[in-house]
């Protein structure tokens, strides 16, 4: 009994590998043909070595080559308001080993204090000021290519925000 086979060749079955030759029911065959327990024998070597030459991600990676969002620039969002879509613009720059933002709406500009980013993901606040006092708009969201969307979150509600990558 043959143990698998690749195609047929007229009336011949042809095995897909010398592996193959051996049959299920008789394992001393691999001994009769040297040139078997050689092929066997170079496999398993040379997943061996592949094993362990290869690089760890977290280890052999430079930090370059780690796959960040590109999340410098100026991002176009668009959120939900009660009276229509408010158009606001956030701009993102890299300074001194982090990140310096600033939010950009109708109101006028502020400059984010506490800009956090992990990976793909950010946040922020925003203490806006309201006759009845200070309310803190707290922003969270991610980044995937030239797309951007997340949340605010305010203190009665959560309203959702989207917008992308401004181009020139």
């Amino acid at each position: 009994m043959r143990a698998l086979y690749l195609k047929t060749f007229g009336s011949r079955w042809l095995p897909a590998s010398p592996l193959e030759e051996c049959s299920v029911d008789s394992p001393n065959k691999m001994k009769q043909n040297p040139n078997m327990l050689r092929v066997l024998a170079s496999s398993l070597l040379l997943l061996a070595i592949l094993v362990v030459a290869a690089p760890r991600a977290d280890e052999d990676a430079p930090a370059e080559a780690i796959d960040l969002p590109k999340i410098e620039g100026t991002w176009l969002l668009d959120i939900p308001m009660p009276n229509g879509l408010e158009k606001t613009s956030l701009k993102i720059k890299q300074r001194e080993g982090g990140f310096k933002a600033t939010l950009k709406g109708k109101r006028g500009s502020t400059r984010l204090k506490n800009f956090r980013i992990e990976g793909s993901s950010f946040a922020f606040s925003q203490a806006v000021p309201t006759p009845t006092g200070e309310i803190d708009m707290n922003f969270r969201g991610s980044i995937r290519g030239d797309r951007i969307q997340g949340v605010i979150e305010l203190p009665m509600s959560i309203i959702p925000f989207s917008g992308s990558r401004r181009t020139y």
